[in-house]
Parts: C-alpha cells; structure tokens; sequence
C-alpha cells in the first residue's frame, strides 16, 4: 500500500501520471527581457539537437514567436513518446509506476536544459492549456459586458473578490500565459472605473508586491507585460497613498523591495591582504564573507544592466511625491 501511496512517488512519476491524466505535458518557454536572440538560440539548440531539421532561421523565427506572443510550446508529448519504446508507452497508458517516472525524467531534463541557459518555462499538461484558452475568452466576455454599460461595470467589478481573485493573480503575474494576462490587465483597467474596487485593487497590488517584485528581480517577465503598469492608476492620488501608507505600510514595503533587488546584484567585496613572512611581502586579494556590510554591487549583473530595480523606484517616486 505505501507503493501506491503518491506522496512516495518521485517528481518524475507524479509528473508521468499527471500526464496521462491531463492528456499530455508539454514545455512552455516563457519570454523575459534579459536573455537577447543569441542566448535563446544557443538555448534552443541544446534543446532541440543537432537535427538539420532546425536550421538557423527557423530558430530566429521561434524567438521572434516568443517574444511576440510571450511565450511558445517548444516541447510536447509526441516528442517525449518518440523516446520511448513501444512497449514503455503502453505501460505509460496502463499507469505503470516505472514508464511515468521515464517520461516525466526525460520532460524535466528537458526543462532543466532551458533553466540552465538562464531561461524561464513550465510544464502544463493539455487540459491546462485548453483551460488558459477558456480563461481568454471568459475575460473578453467580462470586459466586453463592463464597458457596455455603467450597470453592469459595477456588477463585474463586485463579482470580483480581493482575497480569491485579485490577491492570487496579481501574485502570479510572471507565471500566468501571456494571452491571459493581457485580457486580465485590460478586464483591470476597465473596472478601475469602479471606485470601491480602485481601491480593492490597491490593497492587492500592495499586499503582493515584495513576492512580485522577488521574481523579476530572479528575471521573470517582460515590464510592458506586467502589473506594475496598474500601479499609475492609484499611487498618484493623494487618498489611496495615505490608505495604503498608513494601514498597509506600503514606504516599508516598496524600500524592502528595492533593496532586496539590488541584495540580488550583490556580490562579496573583495579584499586586499599583505603578508610578510620573513624578507618576503606577499599581497593576496580574496572574498570577504557573505555578510551584508561587506557585499559590493556588480555593474554587470542582469539586474543593474537591465534596470530590475525601475518599477520599485518608480513607484518609490510617485509615493514620495504624493
């Protein structure tokens, strides 16, 4: 019975029997704006092999694919399977322990070639793909009935609950599909008509802010893609700064962020000894420890190089300035 129990299954089997369950896993390369074209080539080439079938351009084109619709399925099911032997997919069709773990292993070595380029994806499976494609068509719905009438703006904007909606997706701004973030910023920006859920939507952006900002410091997302273009809306009013300054501590807040940022591009200092044994003068230049006092910032890491830190100061800017 404890063989059977999921809670002893390895990663690799969970990922295999999720699988079979979801109709299909496949590998989702997410865009960001710090790896450039030549770094998501090289990328793909590991992934995909020497294989004549991808040629220089059909690369450039999958990049320019991924950094247009924010994300593309460079992996699938029908390629895991290719690995397989005949009689290991029956055995992955009939729920054998040993297969699943054999193709949820050769999904994540997959992954593991992308995240050691530097690059951002998740594993879905096919049921959760089609769930994403009807989260964009309900999202246009509700947007297309707020703009229709005042009425209605204010019935969609109240069935749209702080703490089981609002709070939850603004947290995982940098993990959801593209499509269904910009439906869902667009669904935003219409109800911000609403002035009760102005402010909900301040709450949330503040409450989420340091474990948002922790993942685009790590790299996630595109800017232009993310929530931190809502924060214009209500951090220039005089009324919802002093709310969220005074309840929320919303200075404290966007600081720790900022400064766990930069902590990001920090690096131990380096430090110059002289020793003397007998005649001879030695200078030795090593690290110091890992303390904080002693941590220098690299001009060169991803996050000074390519202003991870703006959206904090921004939003630092327009506080200090209320």
């Amino acid at each position: 019975s404890d063989k059977k129990d999921p809670n002893n299954y390895t990663k690799a089997e969970r990922l295999g029997f999720l699988a079979r369950q979801g109709g299909g896993i496949y590998l989702v390369l997410k865009s960001d704006d710090i790896n450039m074209t030549p770094q998501v080539v090289d990328a793909l080439r590991q992934l995909f092999g020497t294989s004549s079938l991808y040629t220089e351009s059909i690369l450039q084109k999958v990049v320019r694919a991924l950094k247009q619709f924010g994300q593309v399925i460079v992996w699938g099911t029908m390629e895991l399977l290719a690995e397989l032997s005949v009689t290991q997919i029956k055995l992955w069709l009939d729920g054998d322990r040993v297969a699943s773990g054999v193709l949820g292993a050769a999904m994540m070595d997959r992954a593991k070639v992308l995240t050691s380029n530097g690059m951002f994806c998740s594993i879905l499976t096919r049921h959760e793909l089609e769930l994403e494609q009807r989260a964009v068509v309900l999202l246009q719905w509700m947007t297309g009935l707020a703009r229709s009438c005042d009425p209605l703006c204010q019935k969609v904007a109240e069935s749209i609950s702080p703490e089981r909606h609002l709070v939850p997706l603004l947290r995982a701004d940098f993990k959801l599909s593209s499509r269904v973030t910009k439906y869902w910023h667009s669904l935003l920006l219409t109800l911000l008509a609403v002035p009760t859920f102005k402010s909900h939507l301040a709450a949330a952006y503040c409450d989420t802010y340091q474990a948002v900002t922790a993942e685009y410091a790590r790299g996630m997302g595109v800017l232009e893609r993310s929530g931190y273009a809502l924060s214009v809306q209500f951090l220039n009013r005089v009324t919802y700064v002093v709310n969220l300054v005074q309840r929320r501590d919303l200075l404290g807040k966007l600081g720790a962020s900022l400064y766990q940022t930069l902590k990001v591009a920090a690096g131990p200092a380096k430090v110059t000894l002289t020793m003397t044994v007998g005649t001879v003068t030695r200078t030795v230049t090593t690290e110091a420890e890992a303390s904080d006092k002693r941590r220098r910032l690299d001009p060169n890491h991803f996050v000074l190089t390519h202003r991870r830190y703006s959206p904090c100061i921004s939003d630092l800017k327009c506080v200090l300035n209320v």
